[in-house]
Formats: structure tokens, sequence, C-alpha cells
């Protein structure tokens, strides 16, 4: 949806006045001059009245008759296109290009073929003329460009003429006049079109993207200040309008004498709901053959599928409820359910010539009454103000004003439409659970809209969509956190006052993910398709199979067909591992489309999954390419040594199809195509060097595991980090068996030699608190160190009170100096003593310690785990708790047996392993 259009003009022409048939010079000179005035034309035509402009921006070009020879001959022309008599709303483009000609005086002309340079002012046209004609007449929007030598000496000269304005004309910003140098420079053949080029190739150039359908002229100059280039370019010079404050301001505005070489017209719909609605690329990308233009065979479902639910979504628009709630997993089609009912409800998508007939063959129980919704908003990333700004804007057109409280304007609008028509607003909000604050949007915008009434009614209809997770059944997906999820839920149905929801991941949706994957199989997407045979029982068949791995999730479904696109030949819908494939859901199709990414175009796949990782990381409506989108690249992975070259091979790759597009701020900006999509690209492991046993996920709990990863979680890269698959497939695998007892796996091994080159600075020492045992907690998650793998041990402390002083502290067991010292990045420095306790007003020697000081669940035994047992003391030590040993230091443990070892006076020689005598506490 883009937030500003350009005025609209009932005509639009380009008037180009070249002179190039003069006489001087040699023979070659003169035919190299035309050849450039040729092309400088061709350069000025190529923005103006290209084929690539669609018809409400396109100009119509006006020449003058050959040959242009004499003063008489321009004049006539002019008179003959009656610029003088032009229309409020048109616009109207002049270039003017030849010899200029500039005598003693301040005047300006333009030489012709029979003209005296002793004579200009009788066979010389003066060059201000043209232009005073143009600025004078209605047209409100004119671009005059004089590209001849002298040309800046029109400054002074138009000064002075343009004072008879009316103030009117005289005040606005979009009456335009470029010169291609000063009063003394001739500039060279073809430099003003060499700037000209380079401005169209800027715009044109997707990465750089400008979105809108015209620039304005604060644009203009930008891109012009970015690629100018002495050493090719014209120094062009701005004649008018004269330099202010207010003009400046006004040059912000899209001009509709700069159409946007760059657009790509994707609406489809009104501005009101574009923004939930179907864009061209969703449906030409599938369902309209490139050939004939003709929509493809099946692309009826497209219109026509999930009859359940679309009959239940049409009986509410029919109906007096005054909320309805979709609902479903992550990738089970609620926003595409969303899209079709606002897309078949706009009066320009049914109005449009191409979708008509197909429009037409819709069942009427299926039919959406066309005007029924009257806005629709996506609420991803915004807070109260914002959606209900958009709200606002969407159903009235206008902005909010600044300073001003959006959500009491668009209470405002919504009594004064129903007093006013007599029927309540019908809006649609998707994406709620999306949002920056969705408890917020919930209580703050959607509830009060809810309950909005007047005359006895609803003010406000509303339709919205949020993510929640059903009860588990054998069709649950991963989900990030099930309990929030249905708490958003059910808290907006308690704030709206809503019936029961309408669930899209219920049993009927394998049936519909089955016809679904059908039609995109009989599709020819944008990307181009490989199968050979699409003939209809192979092609059943299949997708039945991918409707019974992939069900509820028809996100998964549409990667599926793409990778099958990608293929010669179907896959058997027994083979067991396309459907183990399958069953892994969107991180493993996406890992496969890197895999064969990167081994046809000989890309490194990390490269490829830090383009698509930095659009997941974007916040508002997606991320922009221009210098942004590569220095994120480079940022998530600094080897990528090309990152603009990265962008464009995924754009160009079936890549692309997990990203989509949207405009912000004017400029073209890209995000994943799903949430589901970016929840993978952020949380999923980027190496399989981290894949583990399920035996390790057995041991530590479910907590420690990294978000949205499962037991023997092969990642996103398909090889280990920088290395080749051919050189990954000669690296000897993991063992998925559990180390035995007295073994140590190669991880564990491993892990000593690499924590010390992390060298994590320590600010200041750890606090008394602060257990070993808690590295490896922290650290799990991120898979750097696993709790097990920390090799030190760290010793218990002693809490209670020491005799005469009120204070605590020491230690309440002395352990045997560890065999392989913990690094320090992981354990830090040892514990300082705890802190002195204050004196309890009565002297009670047994005064209670906070928890923090008391020692964790029992000693740590020389595998680095806590033992469940408590602290062990030496024999006649007369106290039963370990934090009330004040007197006696218990003895050091054996460190195989976690046993009290003799002392070197009673006994010389350790235990050695021996057995030794358990002593009870």
């Amino acid at each position: 949806m883009t937030d500003e259009h350009a005025p609209a003009t009932s005509e639009r022409r380009l008037l180009v006045i070249a002179v190039s048939d003069y006489d001087d010079g040699t023979p070659a000179k003169r035919r190299a001059f035309r050849e450039g005035i040729d092309a400088q034309v061709a350069v000025v035509e190529d923005w103006w009245n290209s084929s690539r402009l669609d018809d409400q921006r396109r100009f119509t070009p006006s020449h003058p008759p050959k040959p242009l020879q004499s003063v008489h001959d321009l004049r006539t022309f002019l008179i003959d296109k009656d610029l003088i008599g032009a229309a409020d709303d048109e616009a109207l483009v002049i270039y003017l290009t030849g010899h200029g000609l500039a005598p003693a005086g301040p005047q300006h002309f333009l030489r012709l073929p029979d003209t005296h340079t002793d004579r200009p002012l009788a066979t010389a046209f003066p060059t201000a003329e043209l232009i005073a004609a143009a600025l004078d007449s209605p047209a409100e929007h004119v671009l005059v460009m004089v590209d001849s030598c002298f040309s800046g000496r029109l400054a002074e000269e138009l000064d002075r003429t343009l004072k008879a304005l009316h103030p009117d004309r005289h005040a606005l910003s979009s009456l335009v006049v470029l010169a291609a140098g000063n009063e003394d420079s001739t500039p060279r053949l073809r430099a003003f079109a060499s700037a000209l080029a380079a401005v169209h190739a800027h715009c044109a150039d997707e990465a750089n993207g400008y979105a809108r359908s015209h620039l304005s002229w604060e644009d203009f100059h930008t891109i012009l200040d970015t690629v100018w280039d002495p050493a090719q370019m014209a120094d062009i010079h701005v004649l008018w309008p004269p330099r202010s404050v207010s003009r400046r301001l006004a040059a912000r505005e899209l001009s509709p004498c700069l159409p946007n070489p760059g657009h790509t017209d994707t609406t489809l719909l009104e501005d009101a709901r574009s923004q939930l609605g179907w864009t061209r690329p969703d449906v030409d990308d599938y369902w309209i053959t490139r050939a004939s233009g003709q929509m493809s065979g099946d692309a009826g479902w497209y219109f026509t599928g999930r009859t359940a639910l679309v009959t239940r979504m049409n009986a509410f628009l029919s109906g007096s409820d005054s909320t309805l709630i979709v609902t479903g997993q992550a990738g089970s089609g609620k926003s595409a359910l969303l899209a079709r009912l606002v897309t078949l409800s706009d009066p320009r998508f049914c109005d449009n010539p191409v979708y008509r007939p197909y429009l037409a063959a819709i069942p009427e129980e299926l039919r959406v009454p066309i005007g029924a919704i009257d806005a629709a908003v996506l609420a991803r990333n915004t807070d109260p103000q914002e959606l209900s700004a958009a709200l606002y804007r969407a159903l009235t057109g206008q902005p909010v004003p600044a300073s001003t409280d959006a959500s009491e304007l668009l209470r405002g609008h919504a009594r004064t439409t129903l007093a006013r028509t007599g029927r309540p607003l019908t809006v649609v909000v998707d994406g709620i659970d999306e949002a920056k604050t969705p408890r917020r949007i919930i209580t703050d915008v959607l509830g009060p809209l809810a309950a909005l009434r007047g005359d006895g009614q609803n003010a406000v209809r509303l339709i919205l969509g949020i993510r929640s997770s059903p009860p588990p059944s054998r069709h649950t997906l991963p989900v990030r956190d099930t309990h929030a999820e249905r708490g958003l839920l059910d808290l907006l149905r308690q704030a709206t006052d809503a019936t029961a929801p309408l669930r899209t991941d219920d049993d009927s949706a394998q049936e519909d993910i089955a016809a679904y994957t059908a039609a995109l199989l009989h599709a020819e997407p944008a990307t181009g398709s490989r199968l050979v045979h699409r003939s209809n029982q192979p092609i059943a068949a299949v997708a039945a199979a991918v409707a019974q791995e992939v069900t509820p999730s028809f996100l998964d479904a549409r990667l599926a067909a793409q990778q099958l696109h990608a293929r010669a030949f179907l896959p058997a819908p027994s083979d067991a591992p396309w459907r183990r494939q399958l069953r892994e859901g969107t991180q493993e199709l996406l890992r496969q489309d890197l895999a064969d990414v990167a081994q046809h175009t000989r890309t490194r796949p990390e490269d490829l999954l830090a383009v698509l990782r930095a659009t997941a990381f974007a916040l508002g409506a997606g991320l922009p390419w221009a210098t942004v989108w590569p220095a994120a690249v480079h940022g998530i992975e600094p080897g990528c040594d090309s990152p603009e070259a990265t962008i464009r091979l995924v754009r160009n790759s079936r890549l692309t199809g997990y990203l989509t597009t949207a405009v912000e701020d004017g400029r073209t900006v890209y995000r994943p195509i799903h949430e589901r999509v970016s929840e993978t690209l952020r949380t999923a492991p980027p190496d399989p060097a981290h894949r583990a046993d399920p035996a390790r996920f057995r041991r530590y709990p479910r907590h420690r595991q990294h978000p949205g990863t499962r037991p023997s979680d092969p990642g996103l890269f398909p090889s280990p980090r920088g290395r080749t698959p051919a050189a990954a497939a000669s690296l000897p695998a993991p063992s998925p068996d559990r180390p035995r007892r007295g073994g140590r796996c190669p991880r564990r091994r491993a892990h000593p030699r690499l924590v010390p080159a992390l060298r994590i600075p320590r600010p200041h020492p750890r606090r008394p608190g602060t257990s070993r045992h808690r590295s490896g907690r922290h650290s799990a998650p991120g898979r750097m160190v696993p709790h097990r793998a920390v090799p030190g041990r760290r010793p218990a402390r002693r809490t209670g009170r020491q005799p005469g002083t009120g204070r605590t502290g020491g230690q309440c067991s002395t352990r045997a100096a560890p065999r392989h010292p913990a690094p320090a990045a992981v354990t830090g420095t040892p514990l300082e003593p705890a802190p002195p306790a204050q004196q309890h007003p009565r002297g009670h020697p047994q005064r209670r310690l906070p928890a923090r000081h008391l020692p964790q669940r029992g000693p740590i035994d020389h595998r680095g785990r806590r033992s469940r047992r408590r602290l062990r003391h030496h024999v006649g030590c007369p106290h039963r708790s370990p934090l009330r040993c004040t007197l006696h230091q218990p003895r050091p443990l054996c460190p195989r047996h976690d046993r009290p070892e003799h002392t070197p006076e009673e006994n010389p020689a350790p235990c050695g392993g021996q057995r030794c005598r358990p002593v009870a506490v």
C-alpha cells in the first residue's frame, strides 16, 4: 500500500524540439552531430514515452515537421500545439536541444539552420518566449529542459520576464526549468542526456527500491547528486522556480512530470483494502499464463476452495454478530482466507476484465458481496496508536493530524458513518499476535471498537485473524509458546464478546491441502517448472501424499510444490526419504532449497542463508535493499565477500519464493513470506555441527535446548560451516550413541580447547550465589558449552557463623584440585567470601541466610555433575547440618568414589582410588 499518489492528469504531452540539420562543418562532423542529437532524443523518449509505462503515466510525443529550417517553421509548430490553451489538469514536458546563441545582451536564442548569427533578433528563436508560454499556460505541471550552449543565461532573463506571471502561478513549485549549464558553458554532446540516463537507470534498479508511481523533485535532485559524474555529465542548473523554504517543502510531493521507471503496479485493490488483499504477483505468478494472459487450468480452486470455511464467513457478513475470529496454527491458511474475503469484496478487482470470467463462475453461496469490507489492515509490528492511525487512514483516505489521538478520531468516524448510512463499518484486522504489544492492541483498540454502539446496533463489525494452537492432536505443529497464544485468543474473545472462533486447522484441512497442492502443480510458476509430465493421476497421488504429511500447513504444501517444480519427474508417493522431509516441516524444506541452490550456483550456503535471515530480523513492513540489506548480510555472515551479488542471486532463484515485498515510506522492502518462515530463520541452528543425539536431549531439560529445535536437528546449512559438501561428507559423523560412563565424547574433548579461544571478558567477579553449574545451564541454549562439558569443579560454601565474629564465610568442604581446570571464560574468578550478615537484634547464632548463599543440591563429582546427596563430613563432626558446621573442616573427597580421603597425617599415601570408608553425616 503506497502512502502517496501523484495528482491525476487528463493528458500528458511531450514536445521534443531538436535542431540538428546544420550546414556548417565537415560532413563527418555534421553526421556525428545528428547522431548525437538523435541519441539525446532517444534517452528522453525512453523515459517519458517508454512502453514499460502504463497508460496513466506515459506521455504522448510530438515532433516538429522535418526539415525544421526557420523561425517560421518552429512558430507554426508551437501554434499548432496550442501550449497556451493547455488544460489545468494536463502535464507538459518540453525538451529543447540544438546550438544556442548568446549575442551581446541578456537574451538566449535557439539557432536554426537559416539563422544568421549577426541577425539573431530576426532569424533566431528566443528561448525565453517558449518557456514563458508554457509556464503561463493553465497547466499546473510543466517541465522544460533546455539542452544547448549558454543556456544558463536564461536565469537572469526568466527572472525578469516571469515577473508578469500571476501570483498564484508564480507560487507554484510544480513549474520547473532545467538548463544544461551556466551562462558561459558549452556542454558536450550527450552530456545532459547522460545525466538523465543515469537517473533513469538508478530508479529502474530494483536494489534502490523506488516503489511509488512517480518521483518527487526532491527524489530527482537526491538521485542526481548520487549518480553525477563531472567527467561524463552536464552540470544541470535549476533556472526556475526560485529557492525558498515553502518551495523546498513542496518539492517532496510527487510530480506527474516525473514517472518512476522502477515502479511496478502490483496493486489490484483500492487503498482501503490493499494491505490484506491479493497482489498482482499473488495471482499472476501462478494463475495467469505468460503466453495468453489467461487463467491457467486449475485457477478456479483459488477462488472456490475451502468451501465450509468460506460459507461460514459469508454467513457472518449477512448476520448480526459483531465479531468473527479466524484462528489456527502457523501456516494453516487463515491469512489466505481473509485475503480472499477482502479481495472478492473490492470493487476495483471485480471490475477488472481479466478476472471477471472467473468471478462469474463462483457459486452463489461462495460469492462475497461487493463493498462488504470497508477496510483491511495488518497489525504486524504496530502499537495501538499506529494501528488506530492505519485504520483511520484506510477508512477515510486521510492521515491522522499531528498531536491528535487516533483512537478518538477512529471512534468518532465510526459513529458518524453509522448515523449517516445506518449500517456499521466492517473492518478486517490480521496478524494481531505479530503486533508489538498484542494485549494492548486487544484491550485498547479492538475491545473499544467492538463495544461501540449507536441506535441499538454495533458501529463496527470486526473480522480478526490471530494465530493460536489447538489442543494436542496428530496434526499439532511445533509452536513458539502454546500457553501465550491460547491466552491471547481467550483475551480476544473476552474483550470483543466473540462467539466460537473459526479454526482453519480442523479435520477438513487435509482435503483442502491436497486440492491446493494439485492446483499448484498444474500451474506454471513465475520461476518456471522442469516437470515433464503433469497428468492428473500422478499429480493427484503426489498431492494426497503431501497433504498427509504437512497437514494443516498450507505454507509447507506451497514450499513442497515449489520444490517439485524444480524436479524433472514427480517422486513416488511411497518415497520414504521424500515423505520424511515433508514431515520435518518448514525448516527441512528450507534447508533442502538452500542446498540445491548452493550446489547449482556454486555459492556458499551460509551466504544464501544470511540473505534470507537478514529479512527475518527486520522491523516494520520489511528490510529495504539499497545499502541496508547488504550491510545486514555482512553483519550476519562476515565471510560473505559480495553481499550485493548474493542478494541478486537469491532474488533470481527459487529462494525468492520465501520472500514477499511491501512498500514503506515510498521504498520497496522485503520480508519472509510468512511469520513461521521468519521464526525458522531467526531461531533454527545454522550449522549441522551442532546436531545432537536424542540421548543428550533426554539428559537435559527441554528449556535448555535452543528454541525451535528438536533432537537430531540438522540445522539449516547443508554442510558444516565453511566446508564444501564434498569435504563435509568425508568428515566422520558424530556418534549417535550415548558415551559410556567412563568415556568422553569427541565434543566433550573439544570444548576445553575451544572455550579459552572465546575470551569472554569478565568486567567484575562473580557474585557468591553464581554457581558453577549455571555456566553450563545458560550456555546450553546457545549450543556453546553444554553443562556436563565444563570440566572444572567449584568448592561449596560454608555459610555458618564464625566464632566470635558474627560473620559468615569460608568453605564448608575442601575438594581435591581438579585434574582439568575449567577455563576462566566459563567458570570466572573464584568465589569471594560471602558478604557479612548483619547481627541479629537478639544475637541468635543460627540466623538463616539468603537462599543465594546456600549450597546447590549437593557436591560436584569428577564428571562435573552435582550429586543429589547432601555434603558429607569427617568422622567426629558433632553437627548434623553443613550450614551449622563452624568448628570443623571436612576432609578432601576421593575424586573417584566421592568419599572422604585419609589426610596426609593419618596416611601419607592417598587412597589411590581404593574403596574409602563411607561416613554418614
